[in-house]
Order: C-alpha cells, then sequence, then structure tokens
C-alpha cells in the first residue's frame, strides 16, 4: 500500500536531534526553550512545547524550500495519502484552506462550495477574486443543524457550472457529519477538475 516507511519520523528525530545537542538558541522565538515562559504555565504543559518550538535552520529545514526532515515529511505524508503532495502549514488550517483556493482559483473564476463553509473559505474567495457558486447542504430537520452536500448535489451544480475551475468540500462538517468523500471526487475528477 505505501511505497514509504510510515514509521519514520525524519522532522521529529531532527527536532529531537536539536534538543540532544543542548544549544544555545540565538534565533527566534524570543522565550529561548521556554526560559521566558511563566513558571505556572510551563509547570502545566510541561517544556516540551518549548525546547522543540525552533526556527529556520539547517538540522531542522525550512518550510520555504525544505530540503532535509520537512521534505522527507510531507513525502511521507503524500505517501500516506496518496497524493502527488503535500505541504506543512504553520497558519493553520483557515492559512492553508485560503492557500488552496488561491493556488487553484483566480479573477472572475468559479469555485463551487457549501453554503455552510468556514469563513477561510469565503477570505480565500474574496482574496482569489473567483465567483462562489453554492450548494445547500442537507439539512437535518430534528436537530435544525446542516450536514454535508450529496455527491448527487455536486452532480447537478456541476452540470450547471461545467465553467467551474473547483470544488471545494467540507468534510466532515463542523458538526462531524462525513460525505461520500470518494464519490464526490470521482465525480470532480470526472469534469477534469483536480
Amino acid at each position: 500500500m505505501y511505497k514509504m516507511n510510515q514509521y519514520e519520523t525524519p522532522l521529529f528525530d531532527a527536532l529531537k536531534e536539536y534538543v540532544n545537542r543542548d544549544t544555545l538558541p540565538f534565533h527566534v522565538p524570543g522565550h529561548k526553550k521556554g526560559v521566558g515562559i511563566d513558571k505556572e504555565f510551563k509547570d502545566f504543559i510541561g517544556e516540551n512545547p518549548f525546547i522543540i518550538d525552533v526556527t529556520v535552520f539547517k538540522l531542522v529545514d525550512s518550510l520555504q524550500h525544505p530540503p532535509g526532515p520537512i521534505q522527507n515529511a510531507q513525502e511521507l505524508v503524500a505517501d500516506a495519502y496518496g497524493s502527488e503532495a503535500s505541504f506543512f502549514s504553520i497558519h493553520g488550517t483557515s492559512g492553508a484552506i485560503q492557500a488552496m483556493i488561491l493556488a487553484v482559483v483566480n479573477d472572475g473564476d468559479k469555485i463551487i462550495v457549501p453554503r455552510n463553509v468556514h469563513k477561510s473559505v469565503t477570505s480565500g474567495i474574496i482574496l482569489s477574486g473567483a465567483v462562489p457558486v453554492f450548494m445547500e447542504p442537507e439539512i437535518d430537520k430534528k436537530l435544525g443543524i446542516a450536514h454535508g452536500v450529496t455527491p448527487e448535489t455536486v452532480e447537478k451544480t456541476l452540470k450547471e457550472n461545467p465553467d467551474a475551475k473547483a470544488v471545494l468540500i467540507i468534510n466532515p462538517t463542523y458538526y462531524g457529519v462525513a460525505t461520500d468523500i470518494k464519490k464526490i471526487a470521482d465525480t470532480v475528477h470526472s469534469y477534469d477538475i483536480p
């Protein structure tokens, strides 16, 4: 199933090597391995989050152009998910969503999205200049909450918008409901949308 050894941990190994070197940090972040952190807070969460909080240098690598452990870790993730590539983000899910949208659509392009998207999707659409085409999610009348969109809804929307450049799906929803993402992906790919 996997082409790579999924038990390897290149980035974690590099961080542990950094810690074991007992270096004096003349780099950001300014807490210097937790020295400047409130004792009560540090006692609560421990020291490890601070001693591995490092910036760009040769041993640990760089997100901008990773030739070492970060690149190896991203390749392992891509292998695990069966994708061509994987990119780590330090900007959380919202930043990654916006980057994804900006990489795929441009000013005036149509992007198909569920109506119950997170504000990061809306922000990404605004930043890109794309035109949203909203799909109505299934509504759970008993609980009064919106679920995901069905594969049928996606196909209907694609037929109505054959010029769409992208489809973005929330899966699972904020309420934890998963849709048939495989069927949706196959449908989207059949329209030559990556």
